[in-house]
């Protein structure tokens, strides 16, 4: 199990560059910001978080939201076969997103969801590059737990029934299903 916790959604962000990063492709990766302007050389791949959308919480207590990513691969469109590449590119991105989880617990992130691959609205830039896109929904469950780690109660999963209590964010209106 991973020690990084899911606090912000830009931990989403950094979690899923890191896991491009360690795959070592000779290629940059980053957002919006780090592509402003700039003439792709090899490849860059792009991290958008596209939106989120509140959800259910998880069975810990906490705030949940399905999130839609795109992975936009960028290839210099100099490159023979550029759209090629691109899409080559994409495939080995569309395999690092199968039921990949990005370091994060289990706990706090679920698998990705519908995932599409295509072109990319980057391809033909005016700064002449090749793009395909990589695109799912995740849901994951910020900040800390609302129950106690206690070890003896940890193995039974804990509830809240939310109509008899005034908040679900107080951990004092959870407890065990053993305790029910």
């Amino acid at each position: 199990m991973s020690s990084r916790r899911l606090d912000r959604l830009s931990d989403l962000f950094f979690a899923v560059g890191d896991a491009i990063i360690a795959l070592d492709l000779g290629v940059k990766v980053g957002n919006y910001n780090d592509f402003a302007g700039e003439v792709v050389g090899d490849g860059t791949i792009l991290i958008e978080i596209e939106g989120a959308r509140r959800t259910a919480r998880s069975a810990e207590g906490r705030m949940g939201h399905r999130v839609r990513v795109t992975l936009h691969a960028v290839v210099g469109g100099w490159r023979e076969n550029a759209n090629l590449e691109a899409a080559n590119l994409a495939a080995v991105l569309q395999d690092l997103v199968d039921d990949s989880r990005w370091g994060l617990p289990g706990r706090q992130c679920s698998i990705p969801e519908e995932m599409t691959t295509g072109p990319s609205m980057y391809s033909e830039g005016r700064s002449g590059y090749e793009a395909w896109c990589v695109s799912f929904w995740q849901t994951i469950y910020l900040g800390p737990s609302l129950l106690e780690e206690d070890p003896v109660v940890s193995a039974l999963p804990l509830v809240v029934r939310s109509w008899q209590v005034p908040s679900v964010n107080d951990p004092g209106n959870y407890q065990s299903l053993g305790d029910s």
